[in-house]
């Protein structure tokens, strides 16, 4: 089976594929993230989440659907508390992009 387009989610922009592999069937999911990545880097030049840190608290980046699929499959829970460090350091490594500042922190 050629790959398939099979689902659309219109909240969060996710396309759903199902392709057929050596008997094994895959789904795979795309995202067009550029309007995430330009409010993101807007945000950063702007400097507004750094200085709302301590009024109302720190946004340090935006994550698309398609990125928590990513971390998941590395094992990164963005919901368990347990796993705050592993995503900050996931996300300054792997994904400075998605970072609303320029600032660059370390959590435990």
């Amino acid at each position: 089976m050629a790959r398939e387009f099979f689902d659309f989610d219109p909240l969060t922009g996710l396309q759903e594929y199902i392709e057929e592999v050596d008997g094994k069937v895959h789904l795979t999911y795309e995202q067009d993230v550029q309007a995430v990545l330009d409010h993101t880097r807007a945000l950063a030049n702007e400097g507004l989440p750094d200085k709302n840190f301590r009024k109302e608290g720190w946004l340090y980046a935006v994550i698309p659907a398609v990125v928590e699929m990513q971390l998941r499959a590395k094992g990164i829970n963005l919901m368990d508390p347990n796993h705050i460090g592993r995503v900050v350091r996931e996300i300054n490594e792997n994904y400075p992009a998605l970072k609303t500042t320029h600032r660059h922190h370390a959590i435990k």
